[in-house]
């Protein structure tokens, strides 16, 4: 059997204007893929122009990193390597994909769609937060003050990095840190992440409010500027500029008008089911796609209970190629296995802490930050792409050596 196409579909759930939605599990899928089938064409759908490298946001957000360390574009990754030439990145979104005609349509414009026939489909969606219903934003000359929702990962990294950057000379504010439970990093098996976080909350002067809730937002409906929330340990509404929702669970669900996956969602999960090989299931019909595979945020894998991550998306797209590779060459298919190597959090400046294989390793402060970078460094998806990260990474590094010595 000649393999004609992999679909890869990186797609925003909800709004086709959002900047970016490139993802690890789709493209880790692709370059792999090319690797292992150097045969097979492959074509990796996603809206924007750029790959997002995600655990480098928070960096450059405040300027600890550069756009191009942090999203690439496309066809300067693919160019990296001629083994990459049939990977073709095909700029659009998804809109509805025909298991039994092997086809996904793809809308490139509101005006324009374009049908692709596949041989194997693999699905790398994620899901997405919806956009805040802000109509406009605007530079303030006074301080900010920001409410962050969500304690986990992505609310301490963003949180301390909000402060690191409020703490220089050009930006001033605030932040305040709102978890539901009564403890941060729930999720974490870490305790020395968790207490490090702590310190570094409470060093920064961030306001952190445990077992609280968001109850409701104004969104300057009177005409203010800023947005008004109510909290449930609060009878008063805090004003505030600006509010980040990070917790989990906090997408959308699927619905059909959104969604091109059909049935192959399982509305009780919120996400598609797959068996512990990564084949997609549609419970409804009580079928399991031989050539259809799901991967990352978006599946909800048979034996896997742990979150879905960019560290387990990188494994699952593994896998995926691998059984890609045995379908065609009708080999048995492999079960998705992951071993935590551990965390790695940022915690703004040149902080960070890492603890790997229970706690046994553990570093924190400038050394964990920079062998943080170093990591994500070495974890870019091509050679040419490591090779700029980490000369990215070591220019800014002199220049806040630079700015140390200025200050001093």
């Amino acid at each position: 059997m000649l393999l004609k196409y992999v679909v890869i579909a990186i797609l925003p759930l909800v709004s086709s204007f959002l900047p970016h939605s490139g993802g690890f599990g789709g493209l880790y899928t692709s370059l792999s893929l090319s690797t292992i089938i150097p045969s097979c064409t492959i074509k990796l759908i996603d809206p924007s122009d750029r790959f997002v490298f995600l655990p480098l946001l928070y960096e450059l957000a405040v300027g600890g990193a550069d756009v191009d360390e942090v999203a690439p574009r496309f066809e300067e990754i693919l160019g990296d390597d001629v083994k990459f030439d049939k990977v073709e990145h095909v700029k659009g979104r998804a809109v509805k994909v025909e298991y039994d005609d092997r086809t996904v349509i793809v809308e490139s414009s509101p005006t324009e769609t374009t049908s692709l026939t596949y041989d194997y489909l693999i699905i790398a969606s994620g899901l997405l937060p919806p956009p805040s219903p802000i109509s406009q934003l605007q530079s303030l000359d006074r301080p900010v003050n920001a409410i962050v929702v969500g304690g986990g990962y992505s609310g301490i990294e963003l949180s301390t990095n909000l402060m690191s950057a409020f703490t220089t000379k050009a930006h001033k504010g605030s932040v305040a840190l709102v978890q539901r439970s009564g403890s941060i990093l729930p999720q974490s098996n870490s305790e020395f992440n968790k207490s490090k976080a702590r310190k570094a909350l409470e060093g920064k002067g961030i306001n952190v409010m445990l077992d609280t809730t968001v109850e409701g937002v104004d969104f300057g409906g009177d005409g203010s500027d800023r947005l008004s929330v109510k909290l449930s340990k609060s009878d008063e509404e805090v004003p505030t500029d600006l509010i980040v929702y990070t917790y989990a669970g906090s997408s959308p669900p699927f619905s059909p008008p959104s969604s091109p996956y059909g049935s192959l969602v399982n509305p009780s999960v919120n996400a598609i089911e797959t068996d512990s090989a990564l084949r997609a299931k549609d419970t409804t019909l009580k079928r399991t796609y031989r050539n259809v595979f799901c991967i990352g945020d978006c599946a909800s894998v048979s034996e896997f209970a742990e979150k879905s991550t960019a560290q387990t998306a990188m494994a699952m797209a593994e896998t995926a190629a691998f059984n890609v590779y045995a379908d065609v060459r009708g080999k048995k298919a492999i079960k998705f296995k992951y071993l935590n190597l551990g965390e790695m959090l940022t915690l703004g400046d040149d902080d960070a802490t890492i603890s790997g294989f229970g706690d046994r390793v553990k570093l924190e402060g400038g050394l964990a930050s920079f062998a943080r970078r170093a990591v994500y460094s070495i974890r870019q998806p091509t050679n040419g792409q490591r090779v700029r990260s980490g000369l990215k990474a070591t220019g800014k590094g002199v220049e806040k050596i630079k700015e140390r010595k200025n200050d001093c």
